[in-house]
């Protein structure tokens, strides 16, 4: 088995059929997250050296899931933040993608679709650890304790596994200038896990907003390109490529996302790359089927999951 980091490599699964926001339920089943003494060493040492004065948040980690007829069930352990972080930094030092100590997290990242029809995706800067200069939702984030202090008040968010609110927690921070009555119902369309840049896993879906899309980015445009949703396949097509021999989409603006570091060319983050592929499944196989040729003739190994129970430290 390959267990080098990084590597072009995800897995995806694409839910049945489309579940609603109360139809996806996360559990604490499993009391705290195994892991060893060494790995909780080095990620504590890097934590302390690296955040100094911050307090590592709680947060839940998948450790299975069940998709049933009505319904998808999540089972979680508890960690906290500092050994995701660790987790990849000690894949990005060593070279190799971890097979014991994993940190799943609860990650939930919304493709956004504005009453315009378009998407807005937001690239990295490269200051970051993760995945510098790799574009994707900016709507994806962990649930994570800090997050219910910063949500607000009347969206009612009180637990970490909130599958209802927390999406919604997720939009509002990604988007100044939405409230909660913008954002219509939250849909779920699967799961997905990356070893290229990302290791967490996460679970995927899209929203409806009903503000145009031009609206909300003139609001926020930095590190951000608006798209039509109808482009999707489009910016599949610009992966890899280097916007001087070979062209990246531009945006409705005319703008384009630069090449990563990393690959020299148009990366979009490797778990983003299940979402976008389980949405298209869900609404036209014929253009998911081609998204997915165009990804592997550029070297992406796709996993695709058809299981109904998903035990997530499998997918390695």
């Amino acid at each position: 088995m390959n267990n080098s980091f990084p590597q072009k490599k995800f897995y995806v699964l694409t839910f049945p059929k489309t579940f609603k926001e109360d139809e996806v339920k996360a559990f604490h089943n499993y009391g705290s997250l195994k892991l060893s003494d060494y790995f909780k060493g080095y990620s504590e040492g890097r934590w302390d050296a690296e955040n100094k004065g911050w307090t590592s948040s709680r947060i839940p980690s998948m450790i299975d899931l069940e998709v049933k007829k009505n319904n998808v069930i999540i089972n979680c352990a508890e960690s906290e933040y500092k050994y995701l972080a660790g987790m990849f930094k000690l894949a990005l030092s060593s070279g190799k993608n971890p097979t014991n100590d994993i940190v799943h997290g609860l990650s939930i990242e919304m493709m956004p679709i504005f009453e315009d029809a378009t998407i807005i995706i937001e690239q990295r800067g490269i200051e970051t650890e993760h995945a510098p200069g790799f574009c994707d939702f900016p709507t994806a984030s962990q649930n994570a304790l800090m997050y219910i202090k910063k949500a607000p008040e009347e969206l009612g968010l009180d637990s970490i596994y909130d599958m209802k609110r927390f999406p919604k927690a997720h939009i509002l921070r990604a988007f100044s200038g939405l409230s909660i009555k913008d954002i219509s119902e939250i849909n779920y369309v699967g799961v997905s896990r990356g070893l290229e840049v990302s290791l967490d896993s996460q679970v995927n879906g899209f929203a409806n907003i009903k503000r145009d899309g031009e609206e909300i980015y003139r609001l926020k445009s930095e590190n951000r390109f608006i798209y039509p949703y109808s482009d999707l396949i489009h910016l599949i097509e610009s992966i890899g490529n280097d916007g001087i021999t070979h062209s990246i989409k531009e945006d409705l603006h005319g703008n384009i996302p630069k090449p990563t570091k990393q690959t020299s060319g148009f990366g979009f983050v490797d778990s983003s790359l299940g979402t976008i592929l389980s949405i298209l499944e869900m609404g036209n196989p014929n253009l998911y089927q081609e998204a997915k040729n165009i990804l592997e003739s550029k070297g992406y190994e796709i996993i695709e999951l058809k299981r109904n129970i998903i035990f997530l430290d499998s997918l390695v």
